[in-house]
């Protein structure tokens, strides 16, 4: 311990008693005036190295008290040097533990989870559920993550897979570590909202899956040629028989004239009309119709495509009668997709 009045005493020293007084102020200004009590003689902007705490101690300007300035037996005086701030080394690492129960440590340990703590560490093994995360020693506080509600829920399995950067944040009102990044393919809040489409019936999705309904789909393709016999006379086509639903149809009728005329086809249901077109013809020519249109049904109902001509001799065709090779019954055709 080295501890010295500075003032030099208004008696005269001289001799050996002067070399003494500057040889003991020299040795207590490069100790920092270590002692366990404060130095004998207070100056403003003097430092003491307070052997009772630890610390080293700066006395203020005013010279009423003193300003700590940090650890004195710690390198950097025991303050958070710029590197480590920068790659959070303070407050991050590799995870220990097992089954979702996390420990990770850190150097200098906390003694106590303040309000906001931040920690990152690298999970060591996936997450089975629920998950808890102890640091330092401390008692382990359970991971929550907030739901689409914004109410906190327990982790589930995908939410920390293995060597993931998990980064959590203390609340010390529900004394919970919440979860800042889940992965994103756990949706566990929308799972009552998520359905899956097995065989078009709905039933209840996996949390974490993605679903796409599968489209309802029907059709009819004509497999016989209709023979129009009598001019203004409604010869039907390709038809399907359909459950209640909302229905899109597409469909198109090839039809074979003897003689130049005008043909009339229509969308229905034998009473009501979905939707309707005409088309002129000229003798001896092929002539494919297109129609489409959108239904819904309240019952089971049969669906058709009706064609009419006003001359004689027209015929409905199944197959193309030119180079129709390959395209055997698709001339003529009713396709539904359900929504």
């Amino acid at each position: 311990m080295s501890q010295k009045v500075l003032t030099v005493p208004s008696s005269p020293l001289t001799g050996t008693g002067l070399a003494a007084y500057i040889t003991d102020a020299v040795r207590a200004i490069s100790s920092n005036q270590r002692g366990a009590t404060e130095p004998p003689e207070l100056l403003a902007g003097m430092l003491w190295d307070d052997t009772s705490t630890g610390l080293l101690k700066k006395r203020n300007s005013t010279n009423t008290g003193w300003i700590t300035l940090g650890a004195s037996e710690s390198a950097y005086l025991g303050l958070a040097q710029q590197t480590v701030i920068q790659t959070n080394g303070y407050t991050s690492g590799a995870a220990t533990g097992s089954s979702g129960a996390y420990v990770l440590t850190v150097t200098p340990a906390i003694t106590a989870y303040t309000p906001f703590n931040y920690f990152a560490f690298s999970a060591n093994h996936a997450t089975p559920g629920a998950s808890t995360l102890a640091v330092s020693g401390l008692a382990a506080k359970t991971i929550k993550k907030f739901n689409n509600a914004g109410a906190q829920v327990d982790t589930v399995a995908a939410d920390i897979p293995i060597n993931k950067i998990v980064n959590v944040i203390y609340d010390s009102v529900a004394d919970t570590f919440i979860l800042i990044n889940p992965a994103l393919n756990t949706l566990t809040s929308l799972t009552a909202s998520v359905v899956k489409m097995t065989s078009g019936v709905p039933s209840a999705a996996s949390p974490g899956t993605d679903y796409q309904a599968p489209l309802a789909f029907s059709s009819n393709y004509l497999t016989a040629d209709v023979t129009m016999t009598s001019a203004n006379t409604p010869y039907d086509g390709p038809s399907l028989s359909l459950v209640a639903g909302t229905y899109y149809l597409s469909g198109q009728i090839t039809i074979t004239a003897a003689n130049n005329g005008t043909q009339t086809v229509k969308l229905w249901d034998g009473s009501t009309v979905i939707s309707s077109t005409q088309a002129y013809q000229v003798t001896n020519s092929n002539n494919s119709i297109s129609i489409a249109g959108f239904v819904t049904l309240a019952t089971t109902t049969t669906i058709k495509i009706t064609a009419l001509a006003d001359f004689t001799g027209a015929v409905m065709r199944a197959t193309p009668t030119i180079n129709g090779t390959g395209c055997t019954n698709t001339a003529s055709y009713l396709l539904a997709i359900k929504k």
